[in-house]
């Protein structure tokens, strides 16, 4: 199944928009005043990862050619849980280094946090990988 994601000029251009979305949303306190602002950013950062590890993979092997669709969900899923723990790794450190120092707002309140977000992350790269898979069957109908 051959799935054709996002340029990478255009993926690059949507990350840049999505981190300077979140650096205001940090800068502003939206996270606090909007608590629900996480969920949907999870979840298209989760999309944006999607298309990224779909990018990768068909740019750098020929998995994507042959591989059925649950094999395909199955790389795509991984790839995002390793880069939304990387992500979580991230903003854990964040707090034990910066927020108690600098008075800043905690990212990490608990684990059930930490796991919400996960799967809103890997809610988002389903959504992706669904959204592909419409794509190519509505192309090649």
């Amino acid at each position: 199944m051959a799935y054709t994601p996002i340029s990478p000029k255009k993926l690059a251009v949507l990350f840049l928009a999505f981190f300077a979305f979140h650096g205001f949303a940090l800068w502003y306190h939206w996270y606090y005043v909007f608590p629900w602002l996480d969920v949907p950013m999870h979840m298209v950062g989760g999309f944006l990862c999607a298309l990224l590890v779909l990018m990768l993979l068909r740019r750098y092997s020929g998995l994507l050619d042959h591989a059925n669709d649950g094999d395909i969900l199955f790389m795509v899923w991984g790839g995002v849980a390793l880069i939304g723990i990387f992500w979580e790794f991230q903003e854990f450190f964040f707090d034990v280094f910066l927020t108690a120092r600098y008075a800043l707002d905690a990212l990490q309140p608990n684990a059930a946090d930490t796991l919400k977000d996960l799967a809103d992350d890997l809610l988002g790269a389903f959504l992706a990988f669904s959204m592909l898979k419409m794509q190519r069957k509505a192309t090649s109908e």
